[in-house]
């Protein structure tokens, strides 16, 4: 492949975290109290499992990629080592 445009830095998810909804499109993150936080994203550039998004996430937070579609925000979450 060649690439299209200059590279550059983002933030990006494993597509399984990303909840797709008719309104927006969402994902948890998890805070230091390991509490979910739903919050809403717009996606850009996919580069295999792995989607761009832009919104109230920073670099190395923490988030639900496995089950988010039975979390309510606000609920008490038990974190597992990713595999």
């Amino acid at each position: 492949m060649i690439p299209s445009a200059a590279p550059r830095n983002v933030v990006a998810v494993p597509r399984d975290a990303l909840l797709l909804r008719e309104d927006a499109t969402y994902l948890f993150k998890l805070d230091k109290k390991n509490t979910a936080v739903r919050i809403a994203v717009e996606t850009g550039s996919v580069d295999g499992d792995l989607v761009e998004i832009r919104g109230p996430l920073s670099p190395g937070q923490r988030v639900i990629v496995r089950g988010a579609e039975h979390l309510e925000a606000g609920q008490k979450v038990r974190p597992v080592a990713s595999l």
